[in-house]
């Protein structure tokens, strides 16, 4: 979680060097080459979750959020709860992207398939190559840091004779079968990419609500 602590805008980019892209639709997610799209550029947020675990929320162009849901469950993404919560992993030579079902954010990189721009999540397992897991993250642009305010008097020296100097320390700002893309706002309606043969694969969407309410 580190690596994010100052990233305010990043592109996620696969393997196959296609970026993470919040569609036009502003309801699905999918890849493109392009990554001068808007679409690819996605706000982080970072959070602490009602478990007290650093989690991120990342945020589209349109204000809608990535979520995953439940297909089973027809689950549909509540802001008020993880279902636009990720859990960034290190692993390789990029990230994972855990969400609360402890599945991953995951490409599909078959040229001959349908498929071969979806985005979904799923268990590396089988044939699953853990490359199409993994995310080389570029970041955009990067958070200001404030400047620590000076102390209102000159530094107190302790009985000790040692200078004690105070000072602010960072607060953290607040794992789906099914992705989406959903609004921060009133009604839920989420519009859900193809169902798939994958056994443990899911699709994404985007989610939209305002953010506050997710605090």
């Amino acid at each position: 979680m580190e690596f994010f602590t100052d990233a305010k805008v990043v592109r996620l980019r696969s393997f196959c060097n296609n970026y993470l892209l919040a569609a036009q639709d502003k309801s699905s997610v999918r890849q493109d080459a392009d990554g001068s799209l808007v679409g690819t550029r996605w706000t982080v947020e970072l959070i602490t979750n009602v478990m007290n675990k650093d989690r991120l929320r990342l945020r589209s162009w349109c204000g809608h959020y990535l979520a995953a849901v439940d297909p089973v469950l027809k689950q549909l993404p509540d802001p008020s709860s993880m279902n636009v919560e990720w859990e960034p992993v290190e692993g390789g030579l990029g990230f994972l992207f855990r969400c609360y079902l402890f599945r991953y954010l995951r490409v599909y990189d078959d040229d001959d398939d349908d498929l071969n721009k979806s985005v979904a999540v799923g268990i590396p397992w089988g044939r699953d190559s853990i490359a199409c897991y993994q995310w080389h993250v570029e970041i955009l642009e990067r958070r200001q840091r404030l400047p620590c305010p000076p102390p209102s008097g000159a530094a107190k020296a302790s009985p000790s004779g040692i200078k004690v100097c105070w000072s602010h320390h960072k607060t953290a700002m607040h794992d789906y079968d099914l992705l989406a893309l959903g609004n921060l706002d009133s009604s839920w309606t989420v519009f859900f990419l193809k169902q798939w043969d994958y056994q443990e694969a899911c699709s994404l969407s985007l989610s939209s609500r305002s953010p506050s309410a997710l605090i």
